[in-house]
């Protein structure tokens, strides 16, 4: 069969678009494919923002990744000529020997990374906003901040669309295979043929890489917006990002952004389910636990709630990352199971990924990524699969 394209990329979320792009870049012949229109809401890239921080709790080996990948969003800024990246800092919170805290210190100290350790005193008067527990702590990272996610995403697709990729939206793939000399992908109306393929599925993993002993897992989480009571004081040039233990619960949120309002959710819980029966109705009851958290550390700060919304975690058991070849098919390259801090790796992901195509190999260590994670015995993957190792 005629070849139409060098590369196939299943999939245009935050890394499917920076895996495009950068093959692209590399004067591949790209034909990348999508189930929806441009910036659906549907998997897990949308949005107005993310945090974006290098004081990585979920293991110290992330580090070099985030320093490349924000090289990458200031590039990615200047060629789009849009703002994609503020450094407002951002705080992980919670008691002393908590995961988040611990494993945020480790990775500072590690990288030499600029940190600040604050008791919640200290805390609420450098941010007058905070009301701690006398139990919490503080880590500040200045260099941390937020992403502003759609206009990311579509600066990555605005990009791999001049750089020559062909983007194809409204495309679902029903099956893909591949032979030693070609990988052919079927859509509802067409089947493509390339020399390679790379699946960046997002909450479609299960379906279109059911094959991998993996054991992904689609999780729903809900974001709120509540409105600040005092804008001056919650404004994304006054007010870091954050992350937040407390009480075995996980939160997270980033400063108002225009009209939208404080952004707020829950990281550690959600219901299971598949893309296609998630839920997308956000209850009382969800709104209710999320302003509860924001009523007890932010006082006084907000009040209604402006909009609520929800997406997709593709999790894997250990919520690392999988980037590799696949198993069975060397012309074959796997992104998945992102856990719900991915986006933020978004353009290096895609700059591994045409590393693989390309050359067969790449500079970035991603061992601790591999899809058979236990056959892997470096030192690296040995950290990333034990996240007690993290806490000191």
């Amino acid at each position: 069969m005629k070849h139409n394209a060098d590369v196939i990329v299943i999939g245009l979320g935050i890394i499917g678009s920076g895996a495009a792009l950068e093959l692209s870049r590399r004067g591949l012949k790209v034909v990348a494919l999508d189930a929806f229109p441009p910036k659906h809401t549907n998997g897990a890239s949308h949005g107005q923002s993310r945090i974006i921080r290098k004081a990585y709790f979920e293991a110290p080996d992330y580090v070099p990744l985030l320093h490349r990948t924000y090289q990458m969003w200031r590039q990615l800024e200047q060629e789009s000529e849009r703002d994609l990246m503020t450094l407002n800092g951002a705080l992980f919170v919670g008691a002393v020997n908590s995961e988040l805290v611990a494993g945020s210190l480790k990775s500072a100290r590690m990288h030499g990374l600029e940190h600040e350790l604050m008791n919640a005193e200290q805390l609420t008067k450098r941010f007058p906003a905070w009301r701690l527990t006398s139990d919490m702590v503080a880590v500040y990272e200045p260099g941390a901040g937020t992403l502003y996610a759609d206009a990311c995403w579509t600066a990555q697709l605005m990009l791999a669309q001049k750089m020559g990729a062909h983007l194809r939206f409204g495309a679902p793939v029903i099956s893909w295979s591949a032979t030693d000399s070609a990988v052919s992908v079927r859509t509802k109306e067409t089947e493509y043929v390339a020399d390679k393929l790379v699946v960046c599925p997002g909450p479609w993993a299960p379906e279109l890489l059911g094959g991998l002993d993996v054991g992904f897992r689609i999780q729903r989480r809900v974001n709120a917006f509540f409105k600040p009571a005092h804008p001056e004081k919650v404004s994304i040039d006054k007010f870091p990002s954050y992350c937040i233990e407390t009480d075995g619960k996980f939160y997270y949120g980033l400063p108002a952004i225009g009209e939208q309002g404080l952004k707020v959710g829950r990281h550690d819980a959600g219901e299971s389910c598949t893309a296609a029966t998630v839920n997308r109705v956000v209850d009382d009851n969800e709104i209710g636990e999320l302003k509860a958290f924001v009523e007890h550390f932010l006082p006084g700060q907000f009040d209604v709630c402006l909009d609520a919304t929800t997406c997709l975690y593709t999790l894997t058991p250990d919520e690392h990352f999988v980037i590799d070849v696949h198993p069975e098919h060397g012309n074959v390259f796997v992104a998945a199971g992102f856990s719900g801090h991915g986006f933020k790796f978004g353009p290096v992901v895609g700059e591994i990924l045409a590393d693989l195509v390309a050359a067969g190999c790449t500079g970035h260590s991603i061992d601790c990524f591999a899809i058979n994670r236990s056959a892997v015995r470096s030192s690296t993957a040995k950290r990333c699969a034990d996240y007690k190792s993290f806490i000191e």
